[in-house]
C-alpha cells in the first residue's frame, strides 16, 4: 500500500452491495488502497472459504429459476428457502466462528466486499446480516441505485452478459410489473431495516450510486468519512468508466425450452444451452426464439410509482439527496 494511513479504530467492515453499483471499480481501485486485510469475490481477490455462505444463500432463493417451468408462489419460495436455511445454517455459523477467531488479532481495519452479501430479499438479507454480525463486523457500507435503473441493468447482466438461468427471464418474474412485485425486493427500505436490526446506525452508510458516477471524489470521500480513515495521500481515483449498457439487446432462447424433456431434465437443457453458447454457429436461428431486453415504458412507470413514497422516506432517514437523482 503506497500511501500511509491512519485508522481510528481496528475493525471489520463489510461492503454488502447493491450488484450494478459500481462494484468492481471500488473492489479493483479503491479498497486495496485502503486497506492491507482486504477480502472480496471479485475475480482478481481472493474470498474467505469460512464465508462462502455467500455464494449458496441467494441462489436458495431463486433455484426455482434454475430448475422449474413453473414460478413458486412467495409462500412457497420463503418456505422453501428457510427449509435450506435451517439445514445449512448451524454449519455456516461454525465456519464464521472459525472467520472471527482467525481475524481476532488485526492490527488494520478489515474489509470484506461483495455485493451479493446484502442478499436479493428480506430473507436473504436477514441470513446474511446475522452472519456477517457473528463473523464481527462492525461497520456496513450499502450503495443504493434508482430501482427502476438497477432492474434493467441486472435483468441485462442475468441474461447476456451470464445467461445465468440459461434460459430466458422475463423482467416482471424477477422485478415486478402491474400485478405482482417481483422475486427480487426493491424496496431498499426493507434491506435497510434488516442491517439496523443487527448493526447500530452509526455503523451504516447509505450512499447513492449516482453520486458515485456524478463525482466520484466526493463518493469516496463519502466512504472514507465514515470509515474513520486519514489518508497522507491523496487516493488515486483512475477515470471511472460506468458499465455500459450491452449493445445486444436480443436475447436467443432455445424453442425447445418449452418442450416437456427439457422441463423434466433442466440440467440437460443447461448443458446443451452452454454447448450452443460456446459453439454460436451450431445451430441456425430457426432454432431459437429472439427475446428482446427491452422493458416496455409503462412497466418503468409502475415500478417508478411504487417505490416513489419508499424513496421519499428512505431520503428523510438517512439525509440523502435522492430527489436529486430522480428517485422520485
Amino acid at each position: 500500500m503506497s500511501n500511509k494511513i491512519h485508522y481510528s479504530e481496528i475493525e471489520s467492515i463489510a461492503h454488502i452491495g447493491l450488484t450494478k453499483t459500481g462494484s468492481t471499480y471500488l473492489q479493483n481501485h479503491i479498497f486495496p488502497q485502503l486497506f492491507d486485510t482486504y477480502y472480496s469475490t471479485d475475480e482478481n481477490f481472493k474470498w474467505p472459504k469460512n464465508l462462502d455462505y455467500i455464494r449458496e444463500i441467494n441462489r436458495f432463493w431463486y433455484e426455482d429459476l434454475y430448475l422449474n417451468e413453473m414460478i413458486l408462489k412467495d409462500s412457497i419460495r420463503e418456505k422453501n428457502y428457510e427449509k435450506k436455511i435451517n439445514q445449512k445454517y448451524q454449519q455456516y455459523k461454525k465456519q464464521v466462528d472459525l472467520f472471527r477467531v482467525g481475524h481476532s488479532n488485526l492490527t488494520t481495519p478489515l474489509l470484506l466486499s461483495s455485493e451479493g452479501l446484502c442478499g436479493l430479499s428480506l430473507k436473504t438479507c436477514d441470513t446474511s446480516m446475522k452472519l456477517l454480525k457473528q463473523s464481527g463486523v462492525t461497520k456496513i457500507i450499502f450503495v443504493i441505485r434508482r430501482q427502476t435503473d438497477f432492474a434493467q441493468s441486472l435483468w441485462k447482466q442475468f441474461l447476456l452478459t451470464e445467461d445465468r438461468f440459461k434460459k430466458y427471464i422475463p423482467f416482471e418474474v424477477l422485478f415486478g410489473g402491474e400485478t405482482n412485485e417481483g422475486i427480487f425486493e426493491l424496496d431498499w427500505n426493507i434491506y435497510i431495516n434488516s442491517i439496523l436490526s443487527n448493526f447500530n446506525e452509526k455503523n451504516v452508510c447509505v450512499v447513492p450510486y449516482e453520486l458515485f458516477v456524478e463525482s466520484p471524489h466526493k463518493f469516496i470521500k463519502c466512504l472514507v468519512d465514515f470509515l474513520g480513515v486519514t489518508i497522507d495521500k491523496k487516493i488515486n481515483i483512475k477515470n471511472v468508466i460506468t458499465n455500459p449498457s450491452k449493445k445486444n439487446v436480443i436475447y436467443k432462447s432455445l424453442k425447445l425450452d418449452h418442450s416437456n424433456f427439457m422441463i423434466k431434465y433442466p440440467m440437460v437443457r443447461k448443458l446443451l444451452r452452454s454447448f450452443l453458447i460456446n459453439n454460436k454457429n451450431y445451430l441456425p436461428d430457426c432454432f431459437f426464439e429472439m427475446k428482446s431486453i427491452t422493458v416496455k415504458k409503462d412497466i418503468i412507470d409502475i415500478i417508478k410509482q411504487r417505490y416513489k413514497a419508499k424513496n421519499v422516506l428512505l431520503e428523510s432517514r438517512f439525509n440523502l439527496s435522492l430527489s436529486q437523482y430522480k428517485y422520485f
